[in-house]
């Protein structure tokens, strides 16, 4: 066990079961530590947005970063079950692959699908990622992401066909034509003869924590028919954000 990260750990569970914010040396009393070593930890969580030091005392105290990844814990084991219905709703009424999927740094994670039953189909394997860029679910949810996580995707746009988004300005004029939309859309971006149309999941506090889509072979998934799905796509995702508590 890496002891940093064990003492991160202990000094996070000890802040979280005071009563108020700590001093350096009173935490380091409690932990058995030097106090200079106390130090060095605070220091590295305040980096990390784990912990404020109060201005008026030099005492710490833990800020909301843990609830805000708790929070995306939470509604992502309820989002399963939730969107589920939903998902097997689409699969029925497009006879294509339905994903669901979420974000992480700069790529999504599919977390959930429901496979049609063609010969010829798309398969996406559950836990596996894809790029965010070029993914119609990574451009439904980056579209609502804050201009930081856009600019941190914007520095490394890879591509991967020659219809792959490839530079900063093609990247954000397409997210505001999503957020204009309400989709996303892909043709062959990622894969050539893969195309896809998603929309957004919202949690109670406005954050895109998904994106719900279709994907299938380009030869069905035409551009009247990623239009039409789409249709579908948006009102059983907004249907989803309802459920989990988006106003």
């Amino acid at each position: 066990m890496d002891k940093t990260v064990a003492k991160a750990f202990a000094m996070i569970d000890t802040l979280s079961r005071s009563e108020g914010p700590r001093g350096v040396t009173d935490l380091a009393r409690e932990l058995g530590w030097t106090k200079s070593n106390a130090f060095r930890i605070l220091g590295t969580l305040q980096q990390l947005g784990i912990v404020e030091k109060r201005s008026d005392t030099s005492e710490y105290t833990l800020s909301l970063k843990l609830w805000e990844i708790g929070t995306l814990i939470v509604s992502r084991l309820d989002l399963r079950r939730v969107s589920y219905p939903f998902m097997r709703q689409l699969a029925d009424e497009a006879n294509e692959t339905v994903l669901l999927a979420g974000f992480e740094t700069d790529h999504v994670v599919y977390l959930d699908q429901i496979e049609c039953d063609r010969s010829v189909r798309t398969f996406t394997r559950i836990g596996g990622s894809a790029p965010v860029h070029c993914t119609a679910t990574g451009k439904a949810i980056l579209a609502y992401l804050e201009p930081d996580a856009v600019a941190r995707v914007a520095k490394k746009l890879e591509r991967f066909t020659a219809n792959t988004l490839s530079t900063r300005a093609a990247l954000e004029q397409e997210l505001t034509s999503v957020r204009e939309r309400g989709v996303a859309s892909v043709r062959d971006e990622w894969e050539i003869g893969v195309s896809g149309v998603s929309s957004a999941i919202f949690d109670s506090r406005k954050y895109p924590i998904a994106a719900l889509g279709i994907s299938g072979p380009s030869e069905r998934l035409s551009p009247s028919a990623l239009k039409k799905f789409g249709v579908s796509v948006k009102k059983c995702a907004a249907q989803i954000s309802e459920r989990l508590g988006y106003i």
